[in-house]
């Protein structure tokens, strides 16, 4: 977080990134689950419209995942106030007043720890992660 600038808005992030037009097929899928994985977040933000920009193109279902986090365990979530209104193949100027806002409390899943933990012990191994049905 050293460095960063802690005020930069949520309109920052919509008015600066959109989805590459070329994997429109790729996520446009209802019954496909896309994982979006960031290592560290301050605020949440990026990962937010993420989500928002992936429904827009018509993703199934969006998981937001980080190792990290660099403030505490509230996030500001935004929902666009008309699915419609995204456009997520290209840039468009957005206002806050777009989007409804409401709090939501992150919660940390302790048994990743241990993935992640095991996952990194294989990579480094050169042997491949054995995965499970569950």
């Amino acid at each position: 977080m050293q460095g960063r600038d802690p005020n930069v808005s949520f309109a920052d992030q919509t008015n600066t990134v959109h989805v590459n037009p070329d994997y429109a097929r790729t996520i446009r899928t209802k019954d496909k689950t896309i994982l979006v994985f960031d290592d560290f977040t301050t605020t949440g933000r990026s990962l937010d419209w993420a989500r928002n920009l992936l429904l827009a193109v018509g993703a199934g279902r969006v998981v937001l995942m980080t190792v990290g986090r660099y403030t505490g365990p509230w996030h500001k979530c935004h929902t666009p106030r008309s699915a419609e209104m995204i456009t997520p193949f290209s840039l468009k100027e957005y206002d806050p007043a777009d989007f409804h806002t409401r709090s939501i409390h992150m919660r940390e899943d302790s048994s990743v720890r241990q993935v992640i933990a095991t996952s990194f012990e294989h990579l480094l191994q050169n042997r491949d992660y054995p995965l499970n049905s569950t």
